[in-house]
C-alpha cells in the first residue's frame, strides 16, 4: 500500500468505495494527510516543502500536489527534486486558468519543463468535462502528460465549501456535492 500527501481539501483517490456513497476507488491504499494550507486557503513555498519532505520521510510513495501558482522558488523545485530522487511519483494539478490566458503553473511546470519530453517520475494533470473533451477552465501545454474527469465531479466537501451541495437520500456523515478543477482529475 502506498501512502499519499494530498493537498488537496477533498482526497478522491484514496477516497472510500465501500462507504455506500460510492465515493472514491483507494483500495488497500493509505492517505497521510499533511495540511499545509493555512485557514484562509493560503500555502507558502516553505509549508510546502516541509509537508513533501515530512510524507516522504513517513513513507509516501506518492504525493499529490492540488496547488499552483504562477511562480515557483528554490526551495520548492528543492523539495520537488529531493522527493523524486527517492523513488516518489509527483502529481501536480495543471490549474484552472485557461480563460484568463492559459499560464504556465507550478509546480506542475517544474515536473515537465514546457516543451521538454517527460519523465516517469511525475505526472501533470489536466481535466475533461463528461464527453472527454477539455474541461473549459483547464490549462493546456507542453507540460501536461495527461487529463483526466474534473468537471462537476461528486465529492465529500468541507463543511464550509461554497461549491453546490447534494441532498443525499439517505443519512450521511459527511458533506458531499459537485466541485470542478484540475486538483479533481
Amino acid at each position: 500500500a502506498s501512502l499519499v500527501l494530498n493537498f488537496a481539501p477533498k482526497p478522491l483517490a484514496a477516497g472510500s468505495g465501500e462507504n455506500g456513497i460510492g465515493i472514491g476507488f483507494g483500495g488497500d491504499a493509505k492517505l497521510l494527510v499533511v495540511q499545509a494550507i493555512d485557514s484562509d486557503g493560503f500555502v507558502t513555498d516553505v509549508d510546502e516543502a516541509a509537508a513533501i519532505v515530512y510524507a516522504v520521510k513517513h513513507g509516501a510513495r506518492i504525493v499529490n500536489l492540488s496547488l499552483g501558482g504562477s511562480e515557483t522558488s528554490p526551495i520548492e523545485r528543492r523539495a520537488i527534486r529531493w522527493a523524486a530522487k527517492r523513488g516518489v511519483l509527483i502529481v501536480a494539478s495543471a490549474g484552472n486558468g485557461y480563460e484568463e490566458g492559459n499560464a504556465v503553473e507550478y509546480p506542475a511546470a517544474l515536473l515537465q519543463p514546457v516543451g521538454r519530453a517527460a519523465g516517469a517520475e511525475s505526472a501533470r494533470v489536466g481535466a475533461t468535462q463528461l464527453d472527454g473533451t477539455r474541461a473549459p477552465f483547464s490549462n493546456t501545454g507542453s507540460y501536461l502528460s495527461l487529463a483526466a474527469p474534473g468537471s462537476n465531479v461528486f465529492a465529500a466537501e468541507s463543511a464550509d465549501s461554497a461549491w453546490p451541495r447534494a441532498d443525499l437520500p439517505w443519512a450521511s456523515p459527511g458533506f458531499y456535492g459537485w466541485a470542478s478543477g484540475t486538483s479533481f482529475s
